[in-house]
């Protein structure tokens, strides 16, 4: 059996979501959709991460911060995105 990494299972099961992966639009961390968000750049990021490295912490670490910049812009993902340098 491939253990968990830490603090991805709870002795009752998978942890719930965090906030910063729900408001990412991360349905799952496990099975069938596990790390897909609808946003096609955190979907790009994912894809980026799962072929680069299996690290749960440089996930958290990058999605953690991709959340507070949109939190401190106002702007989803994919727009944040689209803005130009200096903007």
């Amino acid at each position: 059996m491939k253990k968990k990494p830490l603090g991805m299972e709870g002795p009752n099961g998978p942890k719930s979501l965090r906030k910063f992966e729900s408001d990412l639009k991360i349905e799952a961390r496990e099975g069938p959709g596990a790390w897909e968000s609808d946003y096609e750049s955190v979907q790009n990021l994912l894809d980026h991460l799962q072929r680069y490295t299996e690290s749960m912490g440089t996930r958290r670490d990058y999605l953690t911060t991709i959340r507070r910049f949109c939190r401190e812009t106002e702007l989803d993902p994919d727009e944040l995105i689209e803005l130009r340098t200096g903007e």
